[in-house]
């Protein structure tokens, strides 16, 4: 006959074994005993039996032995154990259990993972929970000292596997380390994290682009947000020129939450505008702008250059818009001199009395009078010669698109003209040369169309 064991005793509880000493019950030395445990896991209830090398039994193992150490627990775990007795190997004469003595295991030390989202003045610190349950705390430190006596930053306890360490300073080296406490505040030792370096500011904006606004006046610009979530603004700057970036001063800025910005940049003729922008952190800390690429306002169309008076032709242009008309309007053939002050053309059609016109030898005359849909009288036909061409006026037409008027630009033998150019908003868009130029000479314009 033998007696229901009294309360086992508990102790050098880790986060992965517990030592378990039988209790005085007045038993003989001969009595076997079993060890029963009872746990849960994921709100599941486990019976469990002890094996004589501390590991698990689904069924009662009677073991000649007062004391066993239970290996193989789980981290953070409130266990009960009690003991049954018995005269024999296979349980002759079992008591049944006695009474319940419970132990809650420690808490694993987290284990190491790599850093993420590490910006100027924020990164994110990461371990893995080595087995610890979700309740389980975490406690994490962060220092630019690696011995974490000064400028430690504390988390306090947190039940995630992950800490935001915020307010940082950018270009430097920190470390951390993170310990773990279980459900009765029994706490791990520190694992070591490593360090990381803070970049000197945000990484550069990407994907910067310009819309042109048409009627409104103005350029959209668009650009693509950064991943750093300590983003506070981001700068806007503007500039006539693509490769001097002293030239790029700041015309506004947006929220972080705001990647588009609407220059309505003021009318200036013949000036292509040039886009960046950057980022700051809520550290103020600001992208390079020298490593962001400008961007201008898109559909750049460039005629070549070409003798005037002539026909722009579709393979003379840079891209494939169809001009709408010809340069010099429609050249009206000379058919037949009459001397000294007659002429027989195509076309009377756009002429005007009293007004100048060239004809394609450089020659110049007045017109007296239009006598008839194909006669003129002028005030000299001196070196004209019929299939000479009569150029009616000097209007240089364009695209069958309207082209942004602030972007055009005509240049005259390789030099820019800034005067002596009207413009005629319609469509199809045209420009007027107010001084016709002279044969031989070369002309080209180029443009932005909306």
């Amino acid at each position: 006959m033998v007696n229901i064991p009294t309360t086992p005793s508990i102790s050098s509880v880790t986060f992965s074994s517990a030592l378990i000493v039988k209790g005085i019950d007045g038993n003989s030395p001969s009595t076997f005993y079993a060890f029963q445990l009872t746990y849960n896991i994921n709100l599941a209830t486990q019976v469990k039996y002890l094996k004589a090398d501390g590991t698990f039994s689904d069924i009662p193992v009677w073991m000649n032995t007062t004391s066993l150490t239970a290996t193989e627990l789980v981290p953070n775990v409130l266990y009960s154990v009690c003991l049954a007795a018995a005269t024999d190997a296979f349980g002759a004469g079992n008591t049944g259990f006695g009474p319940l003595a419970p132990f809650t295991t420690a808490a694993a030390q987290p284990l190491v993972q790599s850093y993420s989202a590490v910006y100027s003045t924020q990164a994110t610190i990461n371990w893995l929970p080595n087995f610890n349950n979700d309740t389980t705390q975490y406690y994490v430190q962060i220092s630019t000292d690696p011995a974490f006596i000064f400028n430690v930053i504390n988390s306090g306890w947190v039940t995630a596997n992950s800490y935001i360490a915020s307010n940082l300073l950018p270009n430097t080296i920190y470390y951390s380390r993170v310990k773990a406490r279980n459900s009765v505040l029994a706490e791990s030792a520190y694992t070591s994290l490593g360090s990381f370096t803070t970049p000197a500011g945000p990484a550069q904006v990407q994907g910067i682009r310009s819309t042109n606004l048409l009627a409104n006046r103005g350029f959209l610009i668009q650009w693509a947000a950064n991943v750093e979530p300590n983003i506070s603004v981001y700068r806007v700057y503007r500039s006539s020129s693509p490769t001097d970036n002293s030239s790029f001063y700041m015309i506004g800025t947006t929220p972080a939450n705001v990647t588009s910005f609407i220059d309505n940049v003021p009318y200036t003729f013949g000036i292509t505008w040039y886009y960046k922008i950057t980022a700051l952190d809520n550290g103020n800390n600001e992208s390079s702008l020298d490593l962001t690429s400008p961007v201008q306002d898109m559909s750049f169309s460039q005629f070549v250059e070409q003798p005037f008076p002539t026909q722009v032709e579709v393979n003379d242009l840079v891209n494939d818009e169809i001009p709408s008309g010809l340069i010099n309007g429609v050249n009206t053939t000379v058919t037949t001199v009459i001397a000294p002050a007659h002429l027989v053309v195509g076309s009377t059609t756009g002429l005007s009395a009293g007004l100048v016109y060239d004809v394609t030898v450089n020659t110049q005359f007045t017109i007296i009078s239009i006598d008839s849909p194909t006669t003129l009288t002028v005030s000299s036909t001196t070196g004209v010669t019929a299939l000479d061409t009569l150029v009616q006026g000097n209007t240089l037409y364009t695209t069958t698109y309207p082209f942004k008027g602030s972007s055009l630009s005509v240049y005259l033998n390789g030099v820019k003209l800034m005067n002596g150019i009207d413009f005629i908003l319609n469509i199809p868009q045209q420009f007027t040369l107010l001084a016709p130029p002279e044969i031989g000479d070369y002309l080209r314009e180029s443009y932005l169309k909306y």
